[in-house]
């Protein structure tokens, strides 16, 4: 992102606090976020997820029946968060979004910008 390309992060942002947490982490490495939502009917989720473990079960995992409706159940679609207004406070215990997002996501290093110049050469992003 510092250099000026683009780059899709490719996951799911199942809550705002990890679409808030994303969005702190581009924004600071000086990228613009944007959230492209992807919307199908929840037949034709549960279509395709089953068409792609026929095709091609080495990319992905079977998922049940259960499995849907527990990933259903634990979805917090976008709503203002999407808005663009200023970060919210992350959540009680976190310094930071950045902090967050590595306890979140443990294989994450936490990227929270140093006091020593975090758009540097020497940046971790």
């Amino acid at each position: 992102m510092r250099s000026g390309a683009g780059v899709v992060l490719d996951f799911g942002c199942w809550s705002p606090e990890e679409r808030y947490a994303i969005r702190a982490i581009a924004e600071s490495a000086g990228g613009r976020f944007v959230l492209e939502v992807v919307r199908a009917s929840e037949e034709e989720r549960r279509r395709r997820a089953r068409q792609r473990w026929l095709d091609h079960p080495e990319t992905t995992f079977e998922m049940t029946e259960a499995d849907h409706d527990r990933f259903l159940a634990a979805v917090r679609l976008p709503d203002d968060e999407l808005a663009g207004g200023p970060l919210p406070a992350p959540p009680d215990g976190h310094a930071t979004w950045h902090g967050w997002a590595s306890e979140r996501w443990p294989t994450l290093p936490d990227l929270s910008p140093s006091d020593t110049a975090a758009t540097g050469p020497d940046a971790s992003l």
